[in-house]
């Protein structure tokens, strides 16, 4: 199931890559052209590693040389995160890379990563919306596995370069703080359960569901028990606590609810569309014939 959901992710951002490669400047958002780039660097890489994240986002170094490049910090990292994640976990070196390309308006987000361990594209998704993105591809990368939880900061610095608009201090705050939460009850019961949980209960409270903190611990223990997650009380007060802080941020719900629906519906509608069920089909019966060719060629070399 995991696989198939990467699968559907990489599909997805090969379609909306393709959009942006078929109108790279149709049209401006603000200050920033659609297809425009901004990468953001771990100021830690070495330069082998360097050249391995360029490499993983598709960039040389002379498009590198066009592109507005960020660099982000162990201590951004600290100060964004310390109060959330044990320091530990955020270690001592940025390394977290990541490519922001922005697209036009009413795409919403894609989020694709690699060699990140502990936050899959959905948390960052949600996260991401929180703090106000919207609108753009990310590919999180690092040059080996690392936890991830600190390439948020890159992400969200780069939004804030390339874009031109300075996000809400407190969505900041409160994206950090839904990262970390989430990363850690996923060390518990599981990451496709605990992204589901959160962006269940996100769309709950964007619809105005929640009147009281009574209701919130409700709705977190029926939207858990639903998905076959048996929460402690502990945790359960834990996200009734990050679900009330975000009720009562300073937050356009009306916004976040449309952005949240963009996730869901761009992936439902692509996939329920015909042309788009032929085309997988197609694409997976390619794989198998690839890996059927392969081992009788293999098995022919043994001969």
């Amino acid at each position: 199931m995991q696989k198939d959901r990467r699968t559907i992710r990489l599909l997805v951002w090969l379609m909306v890559s393709l959009i942006g490669f078929i109108y790279p400047f149709a049209s401006v958002r603000a200050d920033v052209t659609v297809g425009d780039s901004v990468v953001v660097l771990g100021a830690d890489l070495t330069p082998s590693e360097k050249t391995k994240v360029l490499a993983d986002m598709d960039v040389t170094e002379a498009e590198l040389g066009e592109m507005t490049v960020v660099t982000v910090t162990n201590a951004d990292e600290h100060a964004a995160l310390d109060a959330y994640i044990s320091p530990a976990l955020i270690g001592k070196k940025a390394l977290s890379s990541a490519r922001v390309t922005f697209t036009d308006p009413g795409l919403g987000l894609v989020v694709e990563t690699n060699n990140i361990t502990h936050v899959t594209p959905t948390m960052y998704e949600q996260a991401l919306i929180t703090a106000g993105v919207k609108d753009a591809r990310i590919f999180v990368t690092a040059p080996y596995p690392v936890s991830g939880t600190a390439a948020l900061t890159g992400m969200l610095k780069a939004f804030e370069v390339g874009s031109g608009e300075v996000l809400n201090a407190e969505r900041k705050d409160m994206a950090y703080a839904e990262l970390a939460t989430t990363t850690k009850l996923a060390e518990t019961y599981g990451q496709e359960g605990i992204s589901k949980l959160v962006s269940n209960l996100k769309a709950e409270l964007a619809a105005g569901a929640f009147k009281s903190p009574s209701e919130i611990e409700a709705a977190i223990r029926e939207q858990a028990a639903s998905l076959g997650l048996t929460l402690s009380d502990q945790d359960v007060n834990v996200l009734k606590d990050l679900l009330t802080r975000l009720k009562d941020a300073n937050i356009d719900w009306e916004g976040l609810k449309k952005e949240l629906n963009k996730i869901k519906q761009a992936t439902s509608d692509w996939l329920s569309q015909p042309e788009t069920q032929s085309f997988l089909q197609k694409v997976w019966q390619g794989i198998q014939n690839f890996f059927t060719m392969l081992w009788d060629w293999l098995m022919s070399m043994m001969r």
